[in-house]
Protein backbone atom coordinates (compact mmCIF):
# COMPACT_ATOMS: atom_id res chain seq x y z
CA UNK A 1 0.00 0.00 0.00
CA UNK A 2 1.29 3.23 -0.73
CA UNK A 3 1.48 6.02 1.77
CA UNK A 4 -0.75 7.88 0.28
CA UNK A 5 -3.69 5.26 0.11
CA UNK A 6 -2.96 4.88 3.82
CA UNK A 7 -3.54 8.41 4.43
CA UNK A 8 -6.61 8.63 3.08
CA UNK A 9 -8.00 5.11 4.52
CA UNK A 10 -6.79 6.47 7.74
CA UNK A 11 -8.56 10.00 7.04
CA UNK A 12 -11.81 8.28 6.41
CA UNK A 13 -11.92 6.27 9.22
CA UNK A 14 -11.40 9.23 11.57
CA UNK A 15 -13.97 9.46 14.43
CA UNK A 16 -14.99 5.81 14.32
CA UNK A 17 -14.03 3.65 16.93
CA UNK A 18 -11.36 1.15 16.48
CA UNK A 19 -9.07 -1.49 17.75
CA UNK A 20 -5.55 -1.33 17.38
CA UNK A 21 -2.79 -3.56 17.77
CA UNK A 22 0.96 -2.11 17.85
CA UNK A 23 4.07 -4.17 17.81
CA UNK A 24 6.52 -2.62 20.75
CA UNK A 25 10.00 -2.58 21.46
CA UNK A 26 10.90 -6.26 22.83
CA UNK A 27 8.21 -7.97 21.21
CA UNK A 28 6.07 -6.96 23.29
CA UNK A 29 2.05 -6.06 21.86
CA UNK A 30 -0.13 -3.52 22.74
CA UNK A 31 -3.72 -3.87 21.79
CA UNK A 32 -6.25 -1.11 22.41
CA UNK A 33 -9.09 0.84 21.79
CA UNK A 34 -10.15 4.51 20.34
CA UNK A 35 -10.92 6.78 17.96
CA UNK A 36 -8.73 8.41 15.07
CA UNK A 37 -9.20 12.33 16.57
CA UNK A 38 -7.20 14.04 13.92
CA UNK A 39 -5.10 13.33 10.85
CA UNK A 40 -1.72 15.75 9.64
CA UNK A 41 0.45 15.54 7.10
CA UNK A 42 2.48 13.17 8.38
CA UNK A 43 1.18 11.80 11.90
CA UNK A 44 -2.17 11.39 12.99
CA UNK A 45 -3.56 11.11 16.76
CA UNK A 46 -5.54 8.50 18.33
CA UNK A 47 -7.36 9.02 21.65
CA UNK A 48 -7.34 6.14 23.50
CA UNK A 49 -10.82 5.10 24.83
CA UNK A 50 -9.92 3.57 28.69
CA UNK A 51 -7.82 7.15 29.07
CA UNK A 52 -7.40 10.08 28.48
CA UNK A 53 -4.30 9.80 26.28
CA UNK A 54 -3.86 10.80 23.11
CA UNK A 55 -0.71 9.08 20.98
CA UNK A 56 0.61 9.68 18.08
CA UNK A 57 1.47 7.74 15.01
CA UNK A 58 2.86 7.90 11.60
CA UNK A 59 1.38 6.69 8.16
CA UNK A 60 4.86 4.49 7.85
CA UNK A 61 3.98 3.02 10.99
CA UNK A 62 0.96 1.43 9.44
CA UNK A 63 3.14 0.63 6.09
CA UNK A 64 5.95 -1.07 7.98
CA UNK A 65 3.20 -3.12 10.00
CA UNK A 66 4.33 -1.67 13.57
CA UNK A 67 0.47 -0.76 13.66
CA UNK A 68 -2.56 -2.39 12.32
CA UNK A 69 -6.03 -1.60 12.32
CA UNK A 70 -8.69 -3.89 13.00
CA UNK A 71 -12.23 -3.39 12.60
Amino acid sequence: MQLEKIRNYINSMQGKNLTFRYNGSRNLIYTFEGKIVKCYKSVFLIKINDDDVIKSFSYADIFIGSLEIIK
